[in-house]
């Protein structure tokens, strides 16, 4: 998870996603990216997971080692110099959307939001994103979502995803740089597909809608 708001406002609705998380899968373990709850009280609101067993923790996010060796890393930079317009979307919102895939391309993993209720085991899952919206008739997709993520390390679509935000960041359009971002980018990708380009032969695997509505 990555948590960008102020401590206090983690709040019931968050813990019951993070119970719901433990509930379907009793040995994960699950980091809270934030700098908020890497602190003395953000650890007293996690401490009665660790208590019962479950391997939860928080982390201030250390973003120049995160974003290293990906396009992340010159659009943070650029951030940074002020040569890139931040706009009137909370900033915040942007570096979540930005960070998440980040970790999940250094790392792997899964990635769901704060406010997901997790209703059943997607452990087997693999790169895979959450969709929006389902055609009820034939089970496609129209709708993708960032706000859950399941992906091998360094998958070359986590890889594209990052460099969509970099080269097409816009600070003033909400969902842009992040389920927009998605949606473009995996649009894309199939249409190649479909179109026979070798170059992008595997690279979806699935695109389902396990958990989020």
């Amino acid at each position: 998870m990555t948590w960008i708001s102020p401590l206090k406002a983690f709040g019931v609705r968050e813990l019951l996603s993070v119970e719901s998380m433990f509930k379907s899968h009793r040995e994960a373990c699950l980091v809270i990216v934030s700098k908020s709850m890497d602190s003395d009280t953000g650890t007293q609101i996690l401490n009665p997971f660790v208590k019962k067993g479950f391997r939860v923790t928080a982390s201030a996010p250390d973003f120049k080692y995160i974003f290293k060796g990906t396009h992340a890393e010159s659009w943070f930079q650029k951030l940074k110099e002020g040569n890139v317009n931040p706009g009137e979307v909370f900033l915040g919102q942007n570096l979540s959307n930005l960070l998440r895939l980040a970790l999940l391309y250094k790392f792997g993993g899964a990635y769901i939001e704060a406010d997901v209720v997790v209703l059943k085991i997607f452990s087997k899952l693999r790169n895979t994103i959450g969709a929006l919206n389902l055609d009820p008739r034939t089970g496609e997709w129209s709708r993708l979502n960032n706000a859950v993520l399941v992906f091998d390390k360094k998958h070359p679509l986590l890889f594209k995803f990052i460099q969509e935000f970099a080269l097409t960041f816009d600070g003033n359009k909400w969902g842009h740089n992040g389920p927009y971002l998605i949606l473009r980018v995996v649009s894309r990708v199939r249409r190649n597909q479909q179109e026979g380009f070798e170059k992008t032969k595997g690279m979806v695997s699935n695109v389902t809608s396990p958990f989020y509505l």
